[in-house]
């Protein structure tokens, strides 16, 4: 057995050394708690910004949509985008009319998208179906789309001339004489505001 024995001056050096690592211990701990969380709260998160040249469209970017898979949409005046965290891709290109709203359904796997004077579906194949053929031509008169919901298994295409409601098989049209400003969904509630007649 290996046994080791300090004289009393070695003892004494030792016990006078122990304040100052223990001093030293708290320092580094005390400095270490601190240091960790400020680094974590400093703006340090992976963030990556893209350009226009990096996703090959315009420079608007209106609204966001993801689905199951995690897949970013987003409405851009020149197209439809997605992301899959690698690449990007365009849909609906050269269509003439700006994409302003977008909403991805999980339970159909549809991508639903409003646009200038426009409103309808992507299937898988990234096909584009447009409801507008569901409307008589009184009702397919409204400019943008500027907000999509979904809820209460319908889909809502809001404008300003009115709210077109979609069950999957027929469309209706909620209106109001003034016509009506941005609509929100909370709580499961449709809000909208109507404009003031003159």
């Amino acid at each position: 057995m290996f046994h080791m024995s300090y004289t009393k001056s070695e003892n004494r050096a030792v016990s006078g050394m122990l304040p100052e690592i223990l001093m030293k211990c708290f320092l580094l701990f005390t400095s270490l708690t601190i240091a960790i969380p400020a680094l974590a709260l400093s703006g340090k998160y992976p963030i990556k910004n893209f350009s226009p040249t990096d996703y090959g469209a315009g420079i608007q970017n209106i609204d966001f949509a993801q689905n199951r898979d995690l897949t970013l949409y987003v409405a851009n005046n020149l197209g439809v985008l997605s992301f899959n965290g690698n690449q990007w891709k365009t849909y609906a290109r050269n269509t003439g009319k700006k994409q302003r709203s977008l909403a991805f359904d999980e339970s159909s796997n549809r991508l639903y998208v409003g646009s200038q004077g426009d409103f309808g579906y992507f299937e898988d194949n990234w096909k584009y179906v447009s409801l507008l053929d569901m409307l008589s031509p009184d009702l397919q008169d409204f400019d943008e789309v500027w907000d999509v919901f979904l809820f209460d298994n319908k889909v809502f295409f809001c404008t300003f001339q009115g709210i077109y409601q979609y069950d999957g098989q027929r469309i209706s049209l909620i209106r109001h004489p003034a016509g009506l400003n941005r609509t929100f969904l909370a709580d499961n509630k449709l809000f909208t505001q109507a404009k003031q007649l003159s």
